[in-house]
């Protein structure tokens, strides 16, 4: 059960971040007298009405879908948990269930925090009903194609380790050798 589902979170994550900062970030455009700049500032919620106006991203964000995917990347590499080609279906039975909530959510007229009938735009079965059917499918099949990630990272993590223990192992023998040697 744990490696179910560590294999999902950490893939999910990875995936929440990509399409989080491909989909729904919009960046500042801001026209000035020059030029027209594009920026990204930050808002914050405390002081913030979080509209249109202020242009920008709030901290929350940032941290739900820029440094949860840092902090999953690292704990990919410090810990020794294997990733199998095969695990990939955990997280897309994980991703169908969320489509299938997603639907019943909107069905029993469930709103976002801002009152709008969402969870993510990208899922407004409302107004768009072909784009967030599309998404809802590739929602279910993503998680296969954001898995190579997490997969490659571990990988290259039991490489180094393999490296690392072989020059270990070499450093070792060679210390024990000379050390006979010389009684």
């Amino acid at each position: 059960m744990f490696w179910a589902l560590y294999i999902t979170s950490h893939t999910v994550t990875v995936m929440v971040c990509i399409g989080f900062w491909s989909t729904q970030y919009e960046p500042c455009i801001r026209e000035t007298e020059n030029n027209t700049t594009l920026a990204a500032s930050f808002i914050d919620r405390n002081t913030s009405t979080g509209s249109r106006e202020d242009c920008g991203v709030d901290f929350l964000s940032i941290h739900v879908h820029g440094i949860n995917a840092v902090l999953v990347i690292c704990d990919i590499v410090l810990s020794l948990v294997p990733f199998n080609a095969l695990h990939f279906l955990y997280p897309c039975i994980f991703t169908l269930n969320y489509v299938v909530f997603s639907g019943i959510y909107y069905a029993a007229n469930g709103t976002n925090e801002s009152g709008d009938p969402y969870i993510y735009s990208i899922l407004n079965y409302a107004e768009n009903p072909v784009m967030s059917s599309v998404a809802a499918i590739l929602l279910v099949f993503l998680p296969a194609a954001m898995y190579v990630i997490p997969l490659l990272v571990a990988c290259a993590r039991d490489r180094v380790y393999q490296w690392m223990t072989e020059r270990c192992n070499t450093f070792i023998e060679a210390t024990e050798s000379e050390t006979t040697r010389h009684k």
